[in-house]
């Protein structure tokens, strides 16, 4: 479901995905796509402006894994 936020002073899409997301990947494109208005504004975005903050799902995590030491099983 999604969520719908108003921006403060010196808000920005990478601090809002932050802020929501934490650290997750591809939060602040997914932000962008669905506020295609955000294209027109400042990089600090004006206090009072709503936006935008979708569902993003688990599956959005990658899946990658480092291996430390070959030939060990994991």
């Amino acid at each position: 479901m999604s969520r719908i936020v108003r921006t403060t002073h010196d808000d920005t899409v990478d601090l809002l995905a932050w802020r929501h997301y934490g650290d997750r990947i591809g939060a602040t494109e997914a932000i962008l796509a669905a506020n295609t208005h955000l294209g027109a504004q400042p990089a600090i975005l004006p206090p009072g402006l709503d936006i935008v903050l979708p569902t993003m799902g688990i599956a959005n995590a990658p899946e990658r894994f480092v291996v430390l030491w070959p030939g060990v099983p994991a």
